[in-house]
């Protein structure tokens, strides 16, 4: 197992029980004869053990429930323990981190940005092949929102009387706005302005918001 960083490292070191059977460390099971033992050693006599040991009366019970008081004492301690060590790796983890997301952060948005510049001189060009990773671009479809229903519900309506249609084209039959039914009626270019435009007329729908489409990056380093 790896050890604890330096930082991690108490700033007094516990005492490391000794097993009584044994002589190793690690001990902290307590056989019946009050004795600090390992759990190698522990396991190799429980079944002896529990054939020869049994209480016989309350001075025997007491013996008893003062161990499972100094068990229960004992795992407690080793809970606050761990708890305590666990908060250490964590701020230790996290200080770790801090300058390597920075670092990935910094050099990802300059490969992303780099990639633009060149999707920007040649927009056929959608990744960047290296020796250690590819940067990759994917183009996004724009997203349109309704935001006041009762608008678009009137618009589509009278649209669909205007082109003959039925308005189910556009509506729901609780008259609800079709919404991928709409975009199919809009301007690719509208949509790039982030403008809710007719394809046909140049209609501009009221109550809809458009949401451009983005080019997202993916910076993906090969493993090494």
């Amino acid at each position: 197992m790896t050890p604890l960083p330096p930082e991690l490292a108490l700033e007094t070191e516990p005492d490391i029980p000794v097993c009584a059977s044994c002589g190793g460390p690690g001990a902290y099971l307590i056989n019946t004869a009050g004795q600090v033992v390992c759990e190698a050693c522990e396991a190799g006599a429980a079944e002896t053990d529990a054939e020869r040991w049994q209480i016989t009366d309350n001075l025997s019970a007491e013996w008893a429930m003062r161990k499972v008081a100094e068990a229960e004492r004992a795992r407690d301690r080793t809970h606050e323990q761990a708890f305590a060590w666990r908060e250490q790796i964590d701020r230790w983890e996290a200080e770790q981190l801090k300058p390597l997301n920075r670092t990935v952060s910094f050099f990802t948005g300059h490969l992303a940005q780099f990639l633009q510049e060149l999707r920007s001189a040649d927009p056929d060009t959608k990744s960047l092949s290296l020796p250690s990773g590819r940067v990759s671009s994917k183009r996004g479809q724009a997203k349109v929102r309704v935001i006041d229903e009762a608008q678009v519900i009137a618009f589509l309506q009278k649209y669909a009387e205007e082109m003959d249609r039925p308005a189910e084209d556009f509506l729901r039959a609780k008259v609800e706005v079709k919404t991928l039914a709409l975009r199919e009626l809009l301007s690719e270019d509208g949509l790039e302005a982030g403008l809710a435009v007719l394809d046909s007329d140049d209609y501009v729908v009221p109550g809809v918001e458009v949401t451009p489409p983005a080019v997202t990056f993916t910076v993906k380093p090969r493993a090494i």
